[in-house]
C-alpha cells in the first residue's frame, strides 16, 4: 500500500508539472502529452478498484476523495463557509486600516519560494502548530502587535478541524492554515494543485485588489477591488497574479 501511495503521488506531480510546462511553452505535443497520461491512470485498476479516481482533467492531486463535492470556486454564502465570510466582511475596515499602517513602518512580509516569481506569506496559523490548543496557537507578534482585528475575526470561526461537534482529521500539517500573502506588481503563481481535495482557499484582498487576479481550471476571475473575497478549491490546477502596475497585492 506504501509503495501504491508513494508511485500515485509520483505520477500526480509528474502531470502537475506536464501540464504547468505545456501552459508556460505553449507546445501542443506537451499538453497532447500530460492528456494522454491522464487518460491512462484513470483507466488504470489495482485490485478490482480504479487507482486514480480523478474525475477532471484540471483536478488532479494526489490525495484525492471522491465523495467529496469537485467544484472551482465556492460562495461565501454557502454553508460552512458564512461565519467565517461574515467576521471578515464586517473586520475588514479594521483589518486593512492595521495592515496599511504596518505597511507604513516598513515592516517586511515573509519569504517565499523562488519559482512563485514574488509571492511571499506570513504565517498566522497552521493546523500542525497544535490544533488540539487553539488558545496558543494565535500567540506572536502578527496577531498580539500588528493585526489583532484580522486574528480576532479568524478566531471567531477558526478552526474547524479539532472543534467540538467536528469529525474530520487534517491530512497534512497545513489542512488548515490563515496566511498573509503578497505579490508585488507583475507577480505571478504558476500553475499547480494544493496536493488534495480536502480543503477550501479563501482570499480576502487587502491591498491592490484591482489588479489582483485567480485562475482556476480554465476560468479567471478578478477580484476588482479591496475587501473582495473568492473562494476555490485549490485541489483544481490554480495560478494568481497582480496585474498591477505600481500597488503590491
Amino acid at each position: 500500500r506504501g509503495g501504491t501511495q508513494c508511485g500515485r503521488e509520483v505520477l500526480a506531480k509528474v502531470l502537475e508539472l506536464g501540464k504547468r510546462l505545456a501552459l508556460e511553452t505553449g507546445r501542443g505535443e506537451l499538453a497532447s502529452w500530460a492528456r494522454g497520461l491522464f487518460d491512462r491512470a484513470v483507466a488504470t485498476s489495482e485490485s478490482g478498484g480504479r487507482l486514480f479516481e480523478w474525475v477532471f482533467f484540471e483536478q488532479t492531486p494526489a490525495q484525492f476523495f471522491p465523495r467529496l463535492a469537485a467544484r472551482r470556486w465556492w460562495r461565501g454564502d454557502e454553508a460552512p463557509l458564512v461565519p467565517l465570510v461574515h467576521a471578515l466582511t464586517e473586520a475588514f475596515p479594521a483589518i486593512r486600516g492595521e495592515f496599511l499602517q504596518l505597511l507604513h513602518h516598513g515592516h517586511e512580509l515573509g519569504e517565499g519560494d523562488a519559482y512563485k516569481m514574488g509571492w511571499r506569506f506570513v504565517p498566522l496559523w497552521a493546523s500542525g502548530s497544535g490544533v488540539d490548543d487553539c488558545s496558543t496557537v494565535w500567540q506572536g507578534p502578527w496577531c498580539d502587535r500588528d493585526l489583532p482585528s484580522l486574528c480576532r475575526a479568524l478566531r471567531a470561526a477558526w478552526p474547524t478541524l479539532g472543534s467540538a461537534g467536528s469529525a474530520a482529521i487534517a491530512v497534512n500539517d497545513w489542512h488548515e492554515a490563515a496566511e498573509l500573502q503578497a505579490m508585488p506588481p507583475g507577480a505571478r503563481l504558476l500553475l499547480h494543485n494544493d496536493g488534495h481535495n480536502a480543503r477550501l482557499n479563501l482570499h480576502l484582498a487587502l491591498l491592490g485588489g484591482a489588479g489582483g487576479w485567480l485562475t482556476v481550471g480554465s476560468e479567471t476571475r478578478r477580484f476588482g477591488s479591496d475587501g473582495a473575497i473568492l473562494i476555490f478549491d485549490p485541489s483544481f490546477d490554480h495560478e494568481a497574479g497582480n496585474d498591477a502596475a505600481d500597488q503590491e497585492r
